[in-house]
């Protein structure tokens, strides 16, 4: 009896022990799901912070400031670092697009260097028959262009390239046909392209392995083909209402325009018109609009823009009539004179290379020829966006002069 009374206590305390232990567990486990709902809850309201906030920029951006500001202010509510998580995420989404990116690329080299056959390759080479540089695709009736000789195609190639130096043409002229290719890259031919580029004190291309070519490829320079533009923009107050709770604001939006040529010259103008019309307005001389001012542009070093331009005011027509009272034999002269000082660096993007102006400096020096004063001020030029280059087709699609030295 007192060995079934033994068992029996050991029994029943070992049952109490079992179901402490289910119990804490069960609370263990209630404790975790609940710590699991309160960082989803957590990690859920994060995410809507910072797709507030991503929405916001994108409102500011188009200029919709009064329903960015909303966005705004219930992504603070709902996260206050939401900027700094903005950032991470941004981060962290490029770094995965860059790793895909990279990835795919690999993969598509790997199969394509698999599947590639170099035997297939040289038995198609071998009974492959090629006579001459330049040969007809199909039947021909007229005489084919074969037949000029080479001193010919490189004159006809001088016309492609013209005076605004379309490289993009001489690219796609050169996909031709061998013949075309090898007339492409001549070097006397890229020597004039490198001069009209840099000038006639340019040096000769040693850096280069003595290529011309090569040294145009490599070396920065500035594009003709297309004009550089600026967009910039600026709040200005509107109307007041009768509400003085509420400031009406309107957000300007206004372009600046570099247009290069190769002869040294450039031209400037700032409008906040619409982009298509203007960059029309470009093209060729004589330039309509009053504001456009034509100015030269000198490289210094390997990337520095130097650009000088300048536009004069007249008398007023109240000082005109004060000045004939007086004088007779008044003449009208220019009372004020503006030269402005342009200094921008040229960089890639990755995009392209050499499409890209950035400001470093802006001056303007202004002369009173009236009282015979001379004043210089610095332009506030760190508002100002860089300069984006555009190509123009309608630019480079006819020409009055072929590629030359003068």
């Amino acid at each position: 009896m007192e060995r079934e009374n033994v068992l029996s206590e050991e029994l029943a305390s070992f049952r109490q022990e079992w179901a402490e232990e289910l119990y804490d567990n069960e609370n263990e486990n209630v404790i975790k799901i609940q710590d699991e709902e309160q960082l989803q809850e957590i990690s859920t309201e994060e995410e809507k912070a910072v797709e507030m906030f991503i929405k916001a920029t994108k409102l500011e951006k188009e200029g919709n400031f009064n329903a960015a500001v909303v966005f705004y202010r219930e992504a603070i509510k709902l996260f206050p670092d939401v900027e700094f998580k903005v950032a991470d995420y941004q981060r962290k989404q490029q770094e995965t697009i860059e790793a895909d990116e990279k990835e795919e690329e690999e993969t598509q080299q790997n199969q394509s260097l698999e599947n590639f056959n170099f035997e297939e390759l040289t038995k198609q080479l071998a009974l492959m028959h090629v006579t001459g540089l330049c040969s007809p695709n199909l039947p021909q009736t007229t005489t084919h262009i074969s037949a000029l000789p080479s001193e010919l195609l490189v004159n006809i190639i001088r016309w492609v390239v013209s005076k605004e130096l379309d490289m993009k043409s001489l690219s796609q002229f050169s996909l031709a046909c061998k013949w075309f290719y090898i007339c492409a890259r001549d070097e006397e031919l890229w020597k004039i392209i490198c001069l009209r580029t840099w000038g006639m004190k340019c040096c000769a291309p040693k850096k280069y392995q003595n290529s011309w070519q090569r040294m145009f490829v490599e070396r920065p320079h500035l594009r003709f083909d297309g004009v550089y533009i600026s967009e910039n923009t600026y709040v200005r107050a509107g109307e007041q209402s009768v509400d003085s709770f509420y400031k009406p604001f309107h957000l300007v939006v206004y372009y600046k325009y570099l247009r290069f040529f190769s002869d040294g010259r450039c031209i400037i103008l700032t409008s906040a018109d619409e982009l298509k019309p203007t960059i029309q307005s470009l093209k060729s001389p004589p330039y309509r609009d009053p504001h456009i001012y034509v100015g030269y542009y000198r490289m210094t070093g390997e990337k520095t823009v130097n650009i000088f331009y300048s536009y004069s005011t007249k008398p007023n027509k109240w000082e005109i009539q004060h000045k004939k009272r007086k004088n007779q034999n008044f003449v009208v002269k220019n009372t004020c004179e503006h030269n402005f000082f342009m200094q921008l660096e040229l960089q890639n993007t990755k995009k392209s290379k050499n499409n890209k102006l950035q400001w470093v400096d802006f001056i303007c020096k202004t002369k009173n020829n009236l009282h015979d004063t001379t004043s210089e001020n610095t332009i506030e030029w760190q508002g100002y966006k860089p300069f984006i280059f555009s190509r123009v087709k309608s630019y480079t699609s006819s020409t009055d002069s072929y590629l030359s030295l003068y």
